[in-house]
């Protein structure tokens, strides 16, 4: 990981305290944290942001939950404690698993669109590629629409991947299969933002999550579409994600 001109690669900003770690989704990359990391980053924080596996520089390669949550270990593993954790979309999820099993290290917590739950068609393609068999007769599905974004121009920016990895649908499955029990065991402050035309993940699931969480609150954005750190509520998606990390920190 490193600084980058390359929006889709792994990048560092800041050098402030506490340390922030920022998780982006499936089929997207650490383009989607930009704006987010450049706000924490401009209020004093330390922020690190992976490329994980199959995505971003490495999108022709296929990866699933396991190289995902050991890519999420590992960036959290280089960071000093207390670290403040935001994920989106599927990287809500490895936040939300870093969150259950690094109780001492993770201070604060933010999921937003949480991906606990696909809506349609994403469910049906999820549950299909369970099977073997319909990975190795579609390895690839495409994307078809680009970015769940209501803000054309940042849609237009944002390098998503073209195609989906029937494997790698799998393994977000998983990953929503694991949620509800590590929500349980979550011990630190989380802040849920939800997008209110959000059209690639169920938001009745991820209420569900949120109220798993003993201390959680819950936001919607109401005009914002699925990827929330880009779109058209991105600054007050940053706005709500400082002022909770800020609370960790303490006063300024």
């Amino acid at each position: 990981m490193r600084a980058s001109s390359d929006p889709a690669a792994g990048f560092r900003l800041g050098s402030g305290a506490p340390h922030c770690l920022l998780l982006h989704g499936f089929t997207g990359s650490p383009a989607e944290m930009v704006y987010l990391a450049a706000r924490l980053a401009q209020d004093g924080f330390s922020v690190a942001v992976p490329c994980l596996p199959g995505h971003g520089e490495d999108a022709g390669r296929d990866a699933e939950s396991a190289d995902w949550l050991t890519t999420a270990r590992a960036a959290a593993a280089k960071l000093q404690p207390p670290i403040c954790v935001a994920g989106l979309s599927m990287g809500a999820l490895l936040a939300l698993s870093l969150a259950a099993g690094r109780p001492d290290e993770i201070a604060a917590l933010a999921l937003l669109a949480p991906a606990v739950g696909l809506a349609e068609p994403g469910r049906t393609a999820a549950r299909l590629a369970r099977h073997p068999g319909f990975q190795r007769l579609l390895p690839r599905l495409p994307k078809i629409g680009g970015s769940d974004m209501r803000d054309p121009a940042a849609r237009r920016w944002n390098p998503s991947g073209r195609s989906i990895s029937t494997r790698g649908l799998a393994g977000l499955r998983s990953l929503s299969g694991e949620a509800r029990a590590w929500a349980a065991r979550v011990r630190c402050p989380t802040l849920v933002l939800l997008a209110g035309r959000d059209r690639t993940v169920d938001n009745d699931a991820a209420r569900a999550l949120a109220a798993a969480i003993p201390d959680c609150e819950l936001r919607l954005l109401g005009e914002s579409g699925h990827v929330i750190p880009l779109d058209v509520a991105r600054g007050e998606a940053a706005d709500r994600v400082i002022a909770h990390f800020r609370r960790r920190r303490g006063p300024a």
